[in-house]
């Protein structure tokens, strides 16, 4: 990424989660000093972005403008000028900013139930819903208001209230808390199966039913996602691939190239100029 990637990564800023860090965005609009807050289930920026190829996220992305309109278009459609947008999970997109500034609100699917995670993509084209993230967004970045790094907090910045989880069958719960967990894990779905106790066809149709994607599209996205942890890392690409639980370099350039619509190597470069606060699901971790 060069800096103006809109999912900005980089130095961890410690926090304990009984008393959570606040999230200061009243310098981020910098080139040298950008920032973002990350949760298992929610990713928050406000900054810079350039022009990166066509990205396929697996969250629903929330974006909104505190400065001039973006420009975005999804696979099969035509570009449209706006200042808030919601695109579904693992929807091909393109956004361009004219300003090169934009913010995101980045939600798992899996961490909200049903009802909501279509609330949340309905707000699409919806006005009221729109200025109310744009404020949102513009009273974090003004200072006039501060959000800690923790899920139920992001939630109420934006939401006004802590969106409901969603219930899963239990076996497919625990393996989608390993994967979140250990994302550089290499299992293969079989590997999942047997620890849930059923076959895999079983595995792969119950996870599909409960999560909503693909076992597989599902453990590609939160390698990926992952990947904001490493992006401070010395080592080279092909270490970092590994670390990450990719097979090879090759495959983890794609694999990232095809999320984020741009390469490794200019995520870890960009990487060095943006600060990040992360809190893991049991504690507070460094990146």
């Amino acid at each position: 990424m060069d800096m103006d990637m809109d999912m900005g990564m980089g130095m961890d800023m410690g926090m304990d989660a009984r008393s959570p860090r606040r999230f200061d965005l009243t310098s981020i609009l910098s080139p040298d000093n950008l920032s973002m807050i990350v949760t298992p289930e929610r990713v928050v920026y406000a900054g810079l972005i350039g022009s990166p190829l066509k990205r396929t996220l697996g969250s629903i992305a929330i974006y909104a403008s505190i400065g001039a309109p973006f420009l975005i278009r999804t696979a099969g459609s035509d570009w449209r000028t706006t200042c808030f947008a919601v695109i579904p999970p693992y929807q091909a997109h393109d956004l361009v900013s004219t300003d090169k500034i934009v913010c995101s609100l980045h939600v798992e699917p899996e961490s909200i139930d049903r009802t909501a995670a279509a609330e949340l993509m309905a707000m699409d084209g919806d006005d009221q819903a729109g200025a109310v993230t744009c404020a949102a967004f513009r009273a974090l970045v003004d200072g006039k208001a501060t959000c800690a790094a923790s899920t139920p907090e992001i939630d109420c910045v934006f939401f006004g209230t802590s969106l409901p989880g969603r219930s899963m069958d239990p076996r497919i719960a625990r393996a989608v808390a390993m994967m979140q967990r250990e994302a550089h894990d290499l299992a293969c779905a079989k590997g999942y199966a047997r620890l849930a106790g059923v076959s895999l066809s079983r595995f792969v149709h119950l996870f599909t039913l409960e999560v909503g994607t693909s076992f597989r599209r599902f453990r590609a996205w939160k390698r990926a996602r992952s990947f904001l942890s490493l992006v401070r890392d010395s080592g080279n690409l092909t270490d970092i691939a590994l670390e990450a639980g990719y097979p090879d370099s090759t495959h983890f350039s794609h694999s990232i190239r095809k999320i984020y619509g741009l390469r490794p190597k200019d995520i870890l470069a960009g990487g060095r100029r943006l600060s990040v606060i992360r809190l893991s699901r049991a504690k507070s971790s460094h990146v």
